[in-house]
């Protein structure tokens, strides 16, 4: 995919579509007043784009602007930048004149980066007032990281948006406790095409082909079952670890398919193939993948330590979330059963619509114009949704 990198398109502060000053009066959504939001994060990557976009779509002025980073080019969830996007290199002049130009708006939200970005503007007198000041970030996962998120930047925000039910702790425990610990994750469109499942069943994986991903978990699994009753596995991704994924897979005499990188694009006519998707992760704050198959209609199996599993899979509904290594193998027999992975991947599709950035744009909308002070869960609102649906049937 194409690096963001080129070019600083527009130029810094407002994008020209924006009006002056907040829109005062109903628009589509329902609500009565317009935003201006302006979102720094250090990565361009695909996980939000959807959610930005249907702001804009509900009449509110969105601008977001990235740090691209010179060991992140070329990274394979690197985006082409929308005319509402823009890239800065981080010099402090580039990101002063961007943060100064959009610090008229009604909100500006961090995400990423916690001691880069937000400490910056911190020093530079920029975010000194708590109110209107977001932080949205993934799971601090270590004391330490309490710690310095606790000394080194969250102290000039008003709310903080935890990516993940398993990350509101964390947060809860580094800010002051009259600042409200949202829970935003992040969120992916709901695809309206149908899905097609392979004829034999078939098992796969999407991610970088790193230990931390847990795809070793997932071959020694499949090892151990009967080579007659073993499903097709097949793993969509690149990364360091991929040659000694080969000779383990080898040793054990699996045989799975290596798709490669897939674009976008690809990677959803795969998955559709797919009776389920593992995610083995041994350490994953968030794992996009999941909201991403599961709004496929596709149900998922993930290990414990998976942020996403923990607030969107439920067992026996739209997959299960794995407890222990060795429980794997019994699990993927279970997801050879195709009136299974039919009923559950329904329940999966109704869970990824209701977790949708369309829901999600509308309950952050919700979130800037009134100003709660109250701490809110899009998660635990969209499990109602989803339980309603799931009583009408």
């Amino acid at each position: 995919m194409p690096s963001c990198g080129r070019s600083l398109t527009p130029p810094l502060g407002h994008n020209a579509e924006c009006p002056s000053h907040p829109t005062v009066g109903t628009h589509p959504g329902g609500v009565s007043r317009l935003v201006r939001i302006s979102v720094f994060s250090n990565i361009p990557n695909h996980y939000n784009p959807h959610l930005f976009s249907d702001l804009r779509s509900r009449g509110h002025c969105v601008n977001v602007i990235y740090d691209h980073t010179p060991q992140e080019a070329g990274r394979p969830w690197s985006i082409e930048a929308s005319t509402w996007e823009r890239v800065i290199h981080s010099p402090v002049g580039q990101f002063y004149a961007a943060l100064r130009a959009d610090r008229a708006g009604d909100a500006v939200m961090f995400s990423g980066s916690y001691i880069g970005w937000a400490a910056l503007a911190r020093r530079l007198g920029l975010i000194g007032q708590r109110d209107r000041r977001f932080f949205w970030g993934e799971r601090l996962s270590s004391r330490k990281d309490v710690a310095l998120a606790r000394r080194l930047y969250l102290r000039p925000f008003g709310a903080v948006l935890a990516v993940g039910s398993w990350a509101q702790p964390g947060y809860r425990a580094a800010v002051a406790p009259d600042v409200p610990v949202h829970v935003l994750p992040y969120v992916t469109e709901a695809p309206g095409t149908s899905r097609t499942m392979a004829t034999t069943p078939t098992v796969g994986f999407a991610g970088s082909l790193i230990p931390r991903k847990g795809v070793q978990v997932l071959l020694r699994a499949l090892a151990s079952m009967p080579a007659s009753r073993r499903p097709v596995f097949e793993i969509a991704g690149s990364g360091s670890g991929r040659l000694w994924l080969e000779e383990l897979a080898s040793g054990l005499r699996v045989s799975p398919i290596w798709l490669g990188e897939l674009s976008p694009y690809e990677l959803a006519a795969a998955r559709r193939r797919w009776w389920v998707q593992a995610v083995p992760s041994r350490y994953d704050g968030w794992g996009v993948v999941v909201s991403e198959a599961l709004a496929a209609g596709v149900p998922v199996l993930a290990s414990t330590s998976t942020g996403a599993a923990i607030d969107l899979v439920r067992d026996n509904f739209n997959g299960r979330i794995v407890r222990g290594d060795e429980a794997w193998t019994e699990a993927i027999s279970a997801y050879c059963d195709a009136d299974r992975v039919v009923r559950e991947g329904a329940n999966g599709r109704i869970t990824g619509e209701e977790m949708a950035a369309g829901k999600a744009a509308q309950w952050l909308e919700e979130l800037l114009v009134e100003s709660s002070k109250q701490s809110r869960s899009f998660v635990a609102e969209a499990w109602v949704r989803v339980n309603e649906r799931r009583d009408s049937w």
